[in-house]
């Protein structure tokens, strides 16, 4: 089986919803870890900056891009610690230090599993007033950390619980997204 980079994001549909409800198309988006999502942000938004781990799937993600003519600002930041602390990696988390405080509307944290708590430390900082930040598989036990800190630091929560978003017959899977909007 070849590897294809889907149209939307693989997050749970009912957040993909909630997202063409409630996002400025004019926003700017910021995420960790590319891929479908990366492709229909840069189709629905301002701007799209993106880091990925996978110098591979970067690439893939990079001719999709092209395909569709579309733009898109990718960060290649290699994943050094594959061990269960999620604090590592902190060159890549910190990949979002690069652009202003307060710039992004919407941000989406996905990518790798030991670094998605150093995401949400760096990423409160740059949303904008009314934003919405994302984190895939909130639920599952390696997140709950980063599910608590943007708990603490946003408030409310929205999960949305249910299959993803798939061009391929045969996959299925169903997962917890949740998303807060900043006040």
């Amino acid at each position: 089986m070849s590897l294809r980079v889907a149209s939307k994001p693989w997050i749970a549909l009912g957040a993909i919803d909630y997202i063409e409800q409630h996002a400025d198309r004019k926003w700017s988006v910021f995420e960790w870890g590319c891929g479908g999502s990366t492709v229909w942000f840069a189709e629905n938004f301002a701007v799209t900056i993106s880091v990925e781990s996978d110098g591979q799937w970067a690439a893939l993600v990079e001719q999709a891009l092209v395909e569709r003519h579309l733009r898109a600002t990718l960060h290649l930041s290699p994943v050094v610690d594959h061990t269960v602390d999620p604090m590592a990696n902190e060159e890549y988390a910190a990949v979002i230090e690069q652009y202003p405080n307060a710039q992004f509307g919407l941000i989406l944290i996905d990518g790798p599993v030991n670094s998605r708590l150093g995401c949400a430390h760096h990423a409160l900082g740059h949303m904008l007033p009314g934003g919405l930040m994302v984190l895939d598989n909130a639920g599952s036990t390696p997140h709950l950390a980063a599910a608590a800190l943007l708990d603490t630091a946003l408030g409310q929560r929205l999960s949305f619980i249910g299959p993803v978003y798939s061009e391929e017959p045969d996959t299925q899977c169903i997962v917890e997204t949740a998303i807060w909007q900043m006040a």
